[in-house]
């Protein structure tokens, strides 16, 4: 694997691990708001008036062999799952179309009371008639055999005033999500949430630091392989030049050499036999004639 092939697949891992952590932080930031809101009303959160998130604690939705699920949009739901419950209409002719809509094997939340008033979250099992232009709809848990009361609950929807009423629809559930927000609402899970990617992210940024510092120290260290690799280049040519230039001087040095190791005595030269030099007419330049004593 190559230098680029080796940066490509870093690259993508970095981006690949970016996106796993900002999502999960998304998560559990949504979650631990969920959690905050959801301890201030009676556990759940509702968004717009429209849809309302809950967790349900208790194993009565839970997979049951003896109950057959398959046909309906909702299945079983584990315990801690997130159930997202679509509230019913206020309007009173909204309401009606809410009931009359309901079909058996639809999971609905709704409020009913044992000694105390509790939110439940069981599936449709009966709708009939009141005669009174509603509903009674009984409603019972999919793993009924582990529940404490294993009565069906019966709720009649022109009971405006009771304290067995509906609070919506169950259209949705996400296990990760409820566990999340259920463990968020734990000291320990708190603790976990907050701590783990905290030092996710810090470990992300010494990583980023080292690399930084590595690839820093990379790019000096090539920077001075260059210097030095450049120096040497120069040397080398600067040794050439002297090699060359000592050729030169050697060559022409041994071209002057040559004429003066072979040279001949020149002929045209005068020739030197001692004898006095004399004037044009015969006279000797140094003594007078004996005819002038």
């Amino acid at each position: 694997m190559n230098e680029k092939t080796r940066n490509k697949c870093k690259k993508t891992l970095n981006i690949l691990f970016n996106v796993v952590l900002y999502a999960f932080l998304a998560v559990c930031l949504c979650a631990l708001a969920i959690s905050m809101f959801s301890q201030k009303s009676d556990g759940a959160v509702t968004l717009f008036g429209k849809l309302q998130l809950r967790v349900v604690v208790s194993p009565s939705m839970e997979r049951n062999d003896a109950v057959d699920v398959s046909q309906y949009q909702i299945k079983s739901i584990p315990v801690r799952s997130m159930v997202f419950v679509s509230v019913m209409p206020q309007e009173e002719t909204a309401a009606r179309r809410f009931y009359d809509d309901l079909q058996v094997g639809d999971v609905l939340t709704f409020k009913y009371v044992y000694s105390r008033q509790e939110t439940i979250t069981h599936r449709l099992v009966q709708k009939e008639s009141n005669g009174k232009g509603g509903y009674f709809l009984y409603l019972k848990g999919d793993n009924a055999a582990e529940e404490t009361e294993s009565d069906v609950q019966v709720i009649d929807t022109d009971d405006e005033m009771g304290l067995n009423y509906v609070i919506g629809k169950v259209t949705g559930q996400s296990v990760v999500l409820g566990n999340i927000v259920y463990a968020l609402q734990q000291p320990l899970g708190m603790a976990l949430i907050v701590i783990v990617p905290c030092a996710i992210i810090a470990i992300g940024e010494v990583i980023k630091i080292g690399n930084v510092i590595a690839a820093r120290k990379r790019e000096r260290a090539e920077a001075e392989n260059r210097r030095l690799s450049e120096e040497s280049a120069a040397k080398e040519t600067e040794i050439a030049e002297l090699r060359r230039r000592l050729s030169e001087l050697s060559q022409t040095s041994a071209a002057n050499a040559a004429p003066a190791n072979g040279a001949e005595p020149n002929s045209d030269a005068p020739a030197d036999n001692n004898e006095p030099a004399t004037n044009a007419d015969g006279a000797n330049d140094v003594g007078e004639s004996d005819d002038n004593k």
